[in-house]
């Protein structure tokens, strides 16, 4: 069996979706930034949703629109749908203009979904396990620590700082 090399990696499509400057996009849009063909993406974007790494809602007889997991749809009591940032404590620290902001954004959640799945993580877990996969443009991984990851997860509500040397814990507030 022959196996082709990806043109686009998981990584490009979701930065699509990132930087696009709608909060949701068509399947079409998001084929006309990349450089595969409309099935090829389709195909894509629906494992990236069966692995919840984006959301997708059908609209119409065909459509589909996709949009980051980090973001959820909400219903106001004025009837009006909107889409809000989860867990936007955790980008709070985070400046959009920084020209490394989508991979600070994406090192972020990365750190926070990891300490989710796990219920709990040391600095070493998160520097072997996140860092060296989403280094977010810092050169070692001890700034990476203090100047990103640990003032953003410090932030939500969800996470129980370490004492020193110790574990952050994951805290499921229904």
């Amino acid at each position: 069996m022959v196996y082709h090399q990806q043109k686009a990696s998981d990584k490009d499509i979701i930065d699509v979706l990132r930087k696009h400057d709608d909060p949701v996009l068509s399947t079409g849009e998001i084929t006309e930034e990349l450089p595969i063909g409309q099935r090829a993406t389709y195909n894509r974007l629906q494992s990236l949703s069966d692995d919840n790494q984006i959301e997708k809602k059908k609209i119409g007889a065909r459509g589909v629109i996709w949009w980051p997991s980090d973001l959820e749809y909400t219903y106001q009591s004025t009837g009006q749908q909107t889409l809000t940032q989860k867990n936007s404590e955790l980008l709070a620290n985070l400046d959009e203009r920084d020209e490394n902001y989508t991979s600070k954004r994406t090192a972020v959640l990365e750190a926070f979904d990891y300490l989710r799945r796990n219920q709990e993580a040391s600095r070493s877990e998160f520097y072997k396990k996140i860092y060296e996969q989403y280094p977010a443009g810092y050169g070692n991984k001890r700034a990476w620590w203090e100047k990103l990851i640990r003032p953003s997860i410090s932030n939500s509500p969800h996470v129980e700082n370490a004492s020193r040397g110790g574990k952050w814990r994951y805290i499921n507030k229904n």
